[in-house]
């Protein structure tokens, strides 16, 4: 059985597959890098799309509203809010999170 660690790291720190423990939510980060980019006093943005992995829980809890976790989409004369569960974990290294990763 595969053991886990709990860490607090800042963003330039999460790695893919870590999951990001945040608002109640259990956010697996992807496998592929986030997107980066230059923000305030030049400091490196990072964003990662991930999956929110307990998304039953968090919509009946109300942990955050659901159009949070909706994308929006035209439906043929109407917007629809689908819901994909995604979840960007987005910040500079003064951006710190709690985060479990596997033991290595």
């Amino acid at each position: 059985m595969a053991t886990t660690v709990h860490l607090s790291l800042p963003t330039s720190q999460l790695r893919p597959g870590d999951i990001v423990l945040e608002f109640g939510m259990r956010v697996r980060l992807p496998e592929q890098e986030p997107r980066t980019w230059k923000g305030f006093q030049g400091r490196t943005v990072y964003a990662w799309k991930g999956q929110v992995e307990n998304l039953d829980e968090v919509l009946a809890e109300g942990l955050v509203p659901r159009a949070f976790l909706c994308e929006d989409r035209w439906d043929g004369g109407r917007w629809v809010c689908e819901l994909t569960g995604a979840w960007t974990v987005q910040g500079n290294d003064l951006a710190i999170y709690a985060v479990e990763r596997a033991a290595e």
